[in-house]
């Protein structure tokens, strides 16, 4: 009896574990085979992956173009490192420090924005060049019927060296390894030009729905069902001030409203979440930003009301009860 009172029962085991990051529950799979055996189980990867959809990450993952050091140097773009891409890691309490990560090939054209939790909010385009007639969008997400990882590829073609179009969408199943080609069933966000940035850009995954971001509209993608939809902005828009991101459980996006009899000084910046009743979906304002929000662009939030974004001065954390900014030290 006495020997049983130093052991925590397996089942409360597991539920400590399930709040853990992932690169301790790595380091737990050494302990001994029990712990290996109970953590492989779906059972407590879909209660860990719930877990961390409610836990507020402490991670910022953001990428940066290195610049050169010396400004007036005529032969900088021989400097090392100049021009190429880093993912750089923060921790949302320690921003002044970060760990920088180059990206080589095929990653060094790729953008990552988003929190690192326990399943990664990545925003990432492909590394298509100019002149390929041919390009193509990736996202990804996590299918938490099937227990797998999904990932969505977007074909697009260049006609006219103008236009460019949505030709197919491809899929890939973990559990089944391949790829293979799906209907769409709606009209995909097209673009006239072809630059160097992705058509669609992921957003959050939210009740197993991927939230695609257009330019003028939303595309999601039910991760289970494999069905698309169109979703268009909120009409009260007049400018974007964000990616769509994830705030609090909801789909989000910030606007930008100014009265037609007012100035500039009268503009609204307010937070409004997409709801869904009995199927259909409309946009709900959640709150107005205070005179302190002098974000330019909000990349996501982090909880808390917390949000990273951009300013003129660089790329920062806000946080909006505090009406406090933190700047985010990215390298040179």
């Amino acid at each position: 009896m006495s020997r049983c009172r130093r052991y925590l029962l397996e089942e409360m085991i597991l539920r400590i574990l399930s709040w853990t990051c992932v690169p301790c529950l790595l380091r737990c799979k050494s302990v001994c085979k029990s712990w290996v055996s109970s953590i492989s189980k779906p059972q407590f990867l879909q209660a860990h992956h719930n877990n961390s959809c409610i836990k507020i990450p402490s991670i910022i993952i953001l990428t940066s173009i290195a610049s050169p050091q010396i400004k007036s140097s005529v032969d900088y773009e021989h400097q090392e490192g100049y021009g190429r891409r880093s993912v750089n890691i923060f921790y949302s309490d320690s921003l002044q420090h970060s760990v920088c990560i180059p990206l080589l090939t095929p990653f060094e054209f790729m953008d990552f924005v988003g929190c690192l939790g326990d399943f990664p909010t990545i925003l990432f385009l492909s590394p298509n060049h100019q002149d390929t007639p041919c390009r193509y969008d990736v996202v990804f997400g996590f299918d938490g019927v099937s227990n797998e990882f999904k990932v969505l590829k977007i074909v697009y073609r260049r006609d006219n060296y103008r236009l460019v179009t949505a030709v197919a969408v491809h899929l890939y199943s973990w559990n089944a390894g391949s790829w293979r080609e799906i209907e769409v069933g709606v009209e995909l966000p097209s673009m006239v030009c072809y630059p160097l940035c992705p058509i669609l850009k992921s957003g959050p995954v939210v009740d197993g729905i991927l939230y695609l971001e257009g330019r003028d509209v939303i595309v999601t993608f039910d991760l289970h069902s494999e069905l698309f939809r169109l979703i268009p902005f909120p009409s009260y828009m007049q400018v974007r001030k964000s990616n769509v991101f994830d705030f609090e459980g909801s789909v989000s996006v910030l606007v930008e409203f100014v009265p037609a009899d007012g100035s500039l000084d009268d503009k609204e910046i307010s937070l409004w979440t997409l709801e869904t009743v009995s199927g259909e979906s409309f946009w709900n304002k959640v709150f107005t930003f205070d005179s302190g929000f002098k974000l330019d662009w909000v990349f996501f939030s982090l909880g808390a009301n917390q949000f990273v974004g951009t300013t003129k001065l660089g790329t920062v954390l806000y946080e909006s009860c505090k009406k406090v900014t933190k700047y985010i030290a990215l390298p040179p």
